[in-house]
């Protein structure tokens, strides 16, 4: 029986709605993540900074209020002067528990994202892909390994198209409960 079919109230929807939004991810087991913080390494276009760091910021609060989690996020801002960026990036990616895919055409187009952070992640860790500008989701788009893959829009819209501050609260507020209800699939 269909996950359609078996719907038979509001929570039932909303229910089947959240996993269809989180499907094809994979969590990890709860016993990995006690007593440390659940690392997310993030992966965005540098052209797409302002956008990344307000996402973040909104979502940050968040993420500091969850009752069972502490989060801690990377980005390639961690990278100390003098250091071996792309070691960082590796060992970054390595060490984190999700990757945070803050997607758009100038992600899509960023050669390194294609060849090394995407290939790597889509194919050792979890995933959480974010549409933080629009993006042509048809046959006339490469979308680099994600077209199998749930993309975070809220309403249909990217975050760019958020334009007000309490529009932009909502997306991050939307994104944080579609993360939480990943991370109940630990338990």
């Amino acid at each position: 029986m269909s996950k359609r079919n078996r719907a038979s109230g509001p929570a039932d929807v909303l229910t089947n709605l959240t996993e269809s939004e989180v499907a094809g991810v994979q969590w990890l087991p709860q016993e990995l993540l006690d007593d440390r913080p659940l690392r997310f390494f993030v992966s965005y276009a540098h052209s797409d900074r302002k956008l990344k760091d307000d996402l973040l910021e909104r979502l940050h609060f968040h993420l500091n209020n969850h009752p069972a989690f502490h989060f801690e996020l990377w980005s390639d801002g961690e990278i100390i002067l003098g250091q071996d960026w792309f070691e960082s990036i590796k060992r970054a990616m390595n060490a984190c528990d999700f990757g945070l895919l803050l997607v758009s055409p100038r992600f899509l187009s960023r050669k390194f994202i294609r060849e090394h952070e995407l290939p790597w992640l889509l194919s050792n860790k979890p995933v959480i892909p974010v549409a933080i500008r629009k993006l042509i989701m048809n046959a006339n788009a490469d979308l680099r390994g994600l077209q199998d893959r749930q993309i975070f829009f809220q309403d249909g819209k990217a975050f760019v198209q958020r334009t007000t501050e309490n529009t932009k609260d909502d997306f991050a507020i939307d994104l944080y409960n579609k993360i939480c209800a990943g991370l109940s699939k630990l338990g």
